[in-house]
């Protein structure tokens, strides 16, 4: 696939939806249709100027690619929040 990055900005909470303690980024993405990306499935992965190690936490949804930010709440965390970061072309 080839991206083409543009930060919107726009964020997302994601609320967990089962009583698991501390479950991966991924499960709770998963339940509302997000999927996990590699960065070695981007093609011009080496020509993106990432923004610290945001291409370690892809996630993407249709043809849009966001990045993991952050847990929400204390410890045992509610959700997780994602930012928008790019477009998938193809």
């Amino acid at each position: 696939m080839i991206v083409e990055i543009n930060r919107t900005g726009k964020r997302v909470n994601l609320l967990k939806t089962n009583k698991a303690l501390c479950p991966f980024v991924t499960e709770i993405a998963k339940q509302y249709g997000y999927f996990n990306v590699s960065v070695l499935d981007i093609e011009n992965y080496k020509s993106i100027e990432w923004e610290g190690i945001e291409f370690n936490r892809l996630l993407r949804k249709e043809n849009t690619l966001y990045r993991f930010n952050n847990w929400i709440g204390e410890y045992p965390f509610t959700g997780i929040e994602i930012e928008e970061i790019g477009t998938i072309i193809i």
